[in-house]
């Protein structure tokens, strides 16, 4: 199945209008490619924004959960969502839409496509893990319909970020005596004290 594209037809140094060598997989046309381009640029734009989601309703530095993936991230934003009240319950509604989006950018991308006839687009792939060949034959309309459904994530999304910028901000408790324990004490006292003056009491 891997096997180049060879219609008789085809030389070897034709080209198809993406400038792709036409037996690497046929005429996908341009359409095909620009669908799938917008299609990962849209999901790349959306996992950033889970992330900032997160930290919204985290009160969390930029930095906060960068070594996430994006199935990590919707994961504890909708754990964190249920203690959040009325406003927030249709929430895993939207966490699965998500789900299914970058669910389908995952196969349009890790898969090998090649045309087929009437507008149709032929994919495979051996599914890491369990070695398994799936394989899938859809229209172009397939993947605009995701493009179309993204665009509306993030537009919802919106919403959701706004409720997070209203979360109030919950320091963490302190200490039963009312005091923080020894050992954060120390860590703060050590981040207020300027890096000279540390490094001059040290050579003392």
């Amino acid at each position: 199945m891997a096997d180049e594209q060879t219609d008789p037809k085809t030389r070897p140094d034709d080209r198809t209008s993406a400038e792709i060598p036409a037996h690497f997989f046929g005429d996908l046309t341009d359409e095909f490619y620009a669908a799938i381009g917008r299609t990962t640029n849209l999901c790349a734009l959306l996992e950033d924004r889970l992330r900032a989601l997160l930290q919204a309703m985290e009160h969390a530095s930029q930095t906060e959960y960068s070594k996430r993936s994006a199935g990590a991230l919707i994961s504890l934003v909708e754990a964190r969502a249920q203690d959040l009240g009325d406003d927030w319950v249709t929430f895993n509604q939207f966490a699965i839409r998500v789900r299914i989006a970058l669910d389908h950018r995952n196969g349009l991308v890790h898969n090998i496509w090649q045309p087929r006839p009437e507008g149709r687009f032929f994919g495979y792939r051996v599914v890491q893990g369990s070695g398994k060949l799936e394989s899938v034959t859809i229209p172009l309309t397939n993947v605009e319909d995701g493009v179309s459904e993204l665009i509306a994530l993030h537009e919802q999304w919106r919403s959701w970020y706004q409720l997070a910028g209203a979360l109030p901000f919950q320091p963490e408790p302190l200490a039963d005596d009312g005091d923080l324990d020894q050992e954060r004490a120390m860590a703060l006292h050590a981040r207020d004290v300027p890096a000279n003056a540390r490094d001059s009491r040290s050579d003392v």
